[in-house]
């Protein structure tokens, strides 16, 4: 469990007292899955834990920024595009990609909708507990879209994709919807965890955020880049002015993803992915600094370290 320095700083930063994550490079002495004592070269942190290993999966982006880089990470992105599996075998991929090494730690299904980071959970899934509908929340997970398929007319490569198709509560699931995340002034649902949900859209609790910021940001250069988005897709994934990452959406994301920067599950989740996935990465999860060398580079290129990776056993 992440401990009481930990606790106490996202009470503050939940009144807006302090930023969050805590931008240093001191190690926290915290157990639970935000550890974060090395930087970046943007000023981005990563986790304890946590290191680089040589690979050529980026290669192509040393020395570039802005629309060359955004561009040339498309194109990486679509060489990788054959691993994705069937929709079936995504339940295959989350006994290795969600599971709870970081919280309870006890190998649980990791649910962003019932996961209480600084206490008990409401409830808790084992990989079995799989269904189809729920009166009410703690009654079993399915397989939710993050980017719903009406978006993309469940194009079958994104429909399968474990890097933005999540195991999350059904209840919690059915009442998003197709609703983008942003967010929530007036919730009409609340999950117990915290999530809120209007009729327009959904907000997770700030654990997450930046998890689910970086599924879209993947979301848009691996597969919004291919097809024809619709409904409200065609506006969360619209950029202004042809600039990547640029519109009132992924204004909201980038800021999530950098207050709520990359931890365990992050990097865990993006190499057992990848695993499954004949080696198709998330790359907001490899280098965060990515949004800025994309929207705001100034004099700033992208250098290649190769791949994240963490030393916890899976």
């Amino acid at each position: 469990m992440i401990n009481n320095k930990i606790i106490k700083h996202k009470f503050l930063a939940s009144l807006g007292l302090i930023s969050a994550p805590i931008l240093s490079l001191t190690v926290l002495s915290s157990t639970g899955c935000n550890n974060k004592n090395s930087t970046t070269d943007n000023n981005y942190l990563i986790p304890e834990k946590s290191f680089y290993e040589k690979s050529n999966y980026y290669d192509s982006l040393e020395g570039l920024n802005g629309n060359k880089l955004y561009s040339e990470l498309v194109k990486i992105q679509h060489k990788h595009l054959s691993g994705i599996k069937s929709y079936k075998y995504l339940k295959t991929i989350y006994k290795d990609a969600f599971k709870d090494l970081y919280y309870e730690k006890d190998g649980s299904l990791l649910d962003i909708y019932s996961e209480n980071p600084i206490g008990k959970d409401p409830y808790n899934y084992s990989f079995n507990d799989s269904g189809s509908s729920a009166k009410s929340e703690g009654l079993g997970f399915n397989r939710e879209h993050l980017v719903p398929q009406s978006w993309f007319k469940k194009e079958k490569l994104a429909r399968q994709d474990a890097h933005h198709v999540w195991p999350t509560d059904i209840l919690v699931n059915n009442k998003r919807d197709n609703y983008p995340f942003g967010k929530v002034a007036d919730a009409i649902f609340t999950s117990k965890n915290g999530t809120k949900i209007d009729s327009y859209l959904a907000e997770p609790i700030d654990e997450f955020k930046g998890d689910i910021a970086r599924a879209h940001l993947y979301f848009a250069i691996t597969h919004a880049s291919r097809y024809e988005m619709h409904n409200q897709g065609n506006d969360v994934f619209k950029f202004l002015d042809n600039k990547p990452l640029v519109n009132k959406y992924f204004d909201t994301y980038t800021k999530w993803a950098k207050k709520d920067q990359i931890n365990l599950f992050d990097v865990v989740r993006n190499n057992e992915i990848a695993k499954h996935q004949n080696g198709l990465r998330s790359p907001f999860s490899d280098y965060p600094e990515l949004i800025d060398l994309i929207i705001n580079p100034g004099n700033k290129v992208f250098v290649n370290k190769g791949v994240l990776r963490s030393n916890i056993a899976v």
